[in-house]
């Protein structure tokens, strides 16, 4: 089965807990995006590296989006929601 991480917050909270590695330690493979990798900024760079330890372990897979793509995307999202 898998689990798709969309909210940073998921992260932090798992670190706040000192769960990140029980979270992991789970029979399932864990996806993410950049965009909630980028979130993490200077503030929580240990954090981040927390995150990446997983990512270069292959435990958590990162789907990178293209700029062109995901803006075409936002966009059709926003105009689906001003109507």
């Amino acid at each position: 089965m898998d689990i798709v991480v969309t909210d940073t917050n998921i992260f932090i909270d798992m670190i706040s807990l000192d769960m990140l590695g029980l979270f992991f330690a789970l029979l399932f493979t864990f996806h993410t995006t950049d965009f909630v990798l980028n979130e993490f900024t200077e503030s929580y760079k240990e954090q981040k590296q927390a995150i990446q330890e997983y990512v270069d372990k292959r435990i958590l897979i990162v789907k990178h989006f293209l700029w062109r793509k995901s803006k075409k995307y936002f966009n059709i999202r926003l105009s689906s929601h001003r109507n």
